[in-house]
């Protein structure tokens, strides 16, 4: 019995810290996945609070941008969508359009290469760096690019900078930034 009582003092010490150093190990691995949980957490909520503050005539617009551009029709977006004048910035180069036929050719060769290209549809999956000033809003819109049997086109996330303008109590997107190709 003695034996017995000494052998449970000697390893009493040694499960002791094997107890501790298991319970420490599950501790840490707790406390990062509530970081974890809690980051996603603020994210949601930071996302929600971005949508919030976005003017809802301008949620509507891009919600017919995306449409009509992934119905690829050119005239809606040359009447409803882009205002004029209208500037695009290319990487390569900076083209101004004064006029809606010279909308209607860029979307028409646009929607031209796209269609060899196999574009089927887009969606919009959010939207950054929105500021909103007076009669002028710049925002940068995420979103992706299908092809006509669904799968993802090229880049899962594509992002696109715009800048709108109040004209006539309604925005119209004025220039565009796209940050990948718009043919691809």
């Amino acid at each position: 019995m003695k034996k017995w009582k000494l052998g449970l003092i000697v390893f009493s010490p040694i499960i002791l810290i094997g107890l501790f150093k298991v319970l420490e190990y599950q501790d840490e691995k707790m406390s990062e996945r509530l970081s974890q949980d809690r980051v996603k957490a603020e994210k949601r909520l930071k996302n929600a609070k971005k949508s919030k503050d976005i003017n809802p005539l301008v949620t509507e617009l891009f919600g017919n941008y995306v449409k009509y551009w992934s119905d690829q029709d050119l005239e809606k977006i040359a009447d409803e969508i882009y205002g004029l004048p209208f500037t695009l910035y290319n990487q390569e180069d900076i083209v101004l359009m004064t006029s809606k036929d010279q909308i209607a050719t860029f979307l028409k060769n646009t929607f031209i290469q796209l269609e060899e290209n196999n574009y089927g549809y887009s969606i919009t999956n959010s939207f950054d760096h929105y500021k909103e000033d007076g009669k002028v809003i710049i925002i940068e819109m995420n979103f992706t690019r299908f092809l006509k049997d669904g799968t993802v086109m090229g880049e899962k996330e594509r992002k696109a900078s715009y800048i709108l303008k109040n004209i006539d109590d309604s925005f119209k997107i004025v220039a565009l930034i796209p940050h990948s190709p718009i043919e691809e």
